[in-house]
């Protein structure tokens, strides 16, 4: 069986395209699957050199769509299955190439994410245009919480998970602590992500300045390039971090 992944910018940095890459790479162990997706600046470019990664196109909206759908048609006979990874590029390019069968994968709500930041009557737009997208297509998601937003579609659930022989190699906790700068004998909060206003980081901090003997730490890809939301969003957490400077970082 031969398997096209289909994605937008797995390269670049958000965590859910790291967990597709991660899937990508390990799956090329057991089974023929290749990664079609779209370039945009950073250090990833480096996955072009990746026996099975092809670049369709750059990374821009609306055109990129145009750039995967071209893309997939060339190839849509060279595969048993199509893998669809993005809802907002990979999804509407592989519905109007008409490649057969494919299967979607959700790690968020597109419609509930459009809503976040563009109001209400883009979200009625994403619902009624995301509806013919996935409809007679498996649908997967990756929570309980997502499942219960689609349960229309009989999404099928599929949790992350955590390879736990990266963690071998560490001799102790207190090691691991340690290798970090942790201290050690706290409660530490983690988070992972762009630090942009929907991720709440503020929510972080405030539990740090009402809980004794918590710390916090939040990290974002290094590749990731500052726009002037996440600027004004950083100046914000920078500066609700003043008052407890020691405990967040």
């Amino acid at each position: 069986m031969r398997v096209l992944f289909i994605g937008a910018h797995v390269g670049k940095g958000g965590g859910l395209a790291l967990q597709t890459f991660q899937v990508f790479t390990g799956l090329r162990r057991h089974i023929d699957v290749d990664l079609l997706c779209l370039d945009a600046l950073g250090v990833h470019r480096t996955m072009a050199e990746i026996p099975g990664v092809r670049f369709a196109g750059p990374l821009v909206f609306p055109k990129g769509i145009a750039y995967l759908e071209r893309a997939v048609r060339e190839v849509r006979d060279d595969y048993d299955l199509f893998q669809v990874l993005d809802p907002y590029f990979s999804l509407p390019a592989a519905f109007w190439a008409r490649v057969f069968p494919r299967a979607v994968f959700f790690g968020t709500d597109p419609r509930a994410e459009v809503g976040w930041r563009y109001g209400p009557h883009m979200n009625a737009f994403m619902r009624l245009a995301m509806a013919p997208l996935i409809s007679g297509t498996p649908l997967i998601v990756n929570s309980q919480a997502l499942a219960a937003r689609f349960r229309r579609y009989h999404p099928r659930i599929i949790q992350g998970g955590v390879d736990t022989r990266r963690f071998d190699l560490l001799t102790s906790r207190a090691a691991a602590r340690r290798s970090l700068g942790i201290p050690e004998g706290r409660t530490l909060l983690v988070t992972v992500g762009k630090v942009i206003p929907v991720k709440r980081l503020e929510w972080l901090l405030e539990v740090v300045r009402r809980v004794p003997g918590v710390d916090a730490s939040a990290g974002t890809p290094r590749n990731i390039t500052a726009t002037s939301t996440i600027e004004r969003c950083s100046q914000r957490i920078r500066t609700s971090a003043i008052e407890s400077p020691s405990r967040a970082r």
